[in-house]
């Protein structure tokens, strides 16, 4: 059975203030606890997520936690057998009275782990399409009644419209740092990236590599065979660098046929192994369609080769200039 009331002075208060927050800024992320703050007021929430469907997977926009999280931004999970799911199917609420005792969803024991007894999924609905959901929780059993649950599906209707738009923000700008050619990160986010990565290593007293890798005889192909086989080798070093990196690794085009990878929590022998590996993947991919090309390495390790970003690049591209010197396809750390 549905439920339907109007909701008090006090309720509308909320929701406007909390609704307002959330449109003020296309950074979700950015406003999400002062969001929730405001609708602590009147409801209790000790975590409180905005999970989208992309494909098969739950993206998680932004997370709230007052005890701690299983999921952070911005983690991907399966959709499959999620209480997002549900709601996305069917375009209502579900409220999960006390997860201990009794649930249907794979998220089950995370929310558990984290003390979670009362779960409310609500649905994001853009015109008719379920975008994904707004999930709150409490720590008490039976924290939401059908009073509270009219309550959220009112915030979640209001607030579908700021998520949606801050969705197709966040993948404009992801595509302003993306190299249309090779589909690796271009130099823009090689910077943000490594000014982050310095950030936390020192936050976290760790430590991290670069690789710079620089075409060989590139120009002379390119010159000869011209520019579409150009970009077409170009393709092929972004896919074999791709394909010799973890996930946790970035990689970029960092300028005309110059990559750069970024590698955390890596030392300099490590370093050294993966180097290896991505110059032996683009030798013989080139080699096996007659391409008369390979790669030379310099690789340099924050902190020992420098503590800012400009002396970790210098570092490595020094050790580049050696590896061209020292005969071309080859490795050389700093």
């Amino acid at each position: 059975m549905s439920y339907r009331r109007k909701l008090s002075y006090l309720e509308l208060s909320v929701v406007n203030r909390a609704c307002t927050i959330m449109s003020s800024s296309l950074d979700v992320p950015k406003v999400f606890d002062r969001f929730v703050t405001e609708l602590r007021k009147i409801i209790d929430i000790n975590w409180a997520a905005v999970a989208l469907a992309e494909n098969d997977e739950l993206h998680f926009l932004t997370v709230f936690s007052s005890t701690g999280s299983s999921w952070k931004v911005p983690d991907r999970m399966s959709i499959n057998g999620t209480a997002t799911e549900w709601v996305i199917l069917h375009k209502k609420p579900l409220v999960e009275a006390d997860v201990l005792k009794e649930t249907q969803f794979v998220t089950a024991v995370p929310y558990r782990q984290q003390g979670i007894h009362s779960v409310a999924n609500l649905p994001l609905i853009a015109k008719t399409r379920a975008i994904g959901s707004l999930i709150i929780a409490s720590c008490q059993p039976d924290a939401y009644g059908p009073k509270e649950t009219g309550f959220l599906k009112q915030v979640a209707t209001q607030i579908t419209l700021p998520i949606e738009n801050s969705k197709l923000y966040a993948e404009m700008k992801e595509l302003a740092r993306i190299d249309d050619l090779t589909g690796l990160f271009n130099r823009r986010a090689f910077d943000e990236v490594m000014i982050n990565e310095i950030n936390r290593q020192i936050r976290y007293g760790g430590v991290f590599s670069l690789i710079i890798l620089d075409l060989d005889s590139f120009k002379t192909f390119n010159d000869k065979q011209g520019h579409p086989a150009g970009d077409d080798v170009l393709r092929k070093i972004g896919s074999a660098i791709k394909n010799s990196i973890r996930n946790a690794d970035q990689a970029f085009r960092y300028g005309g046929d110059e990559f750069a990878i970024i590698l955390p929590t890596t030392g300099t022998d490590a370093a050294l192994l993966v180097a290896e590996r991505i110059r032996k993947k683009i030798a013989s991919r080139l080699a096996a369609v007659h391409i008369p090309v390979t790669a030379s390495l310099g690789l340099a390790t924050w902190p020992v080769n420098g503590t800012t970003a400009n002396n970790i690049v210098t570092a490595a591209d020094a050790a580049l200039y050696q590896a061209k010197k020292n005969g071309r396809n080859r490795c050389q750390r700093a």
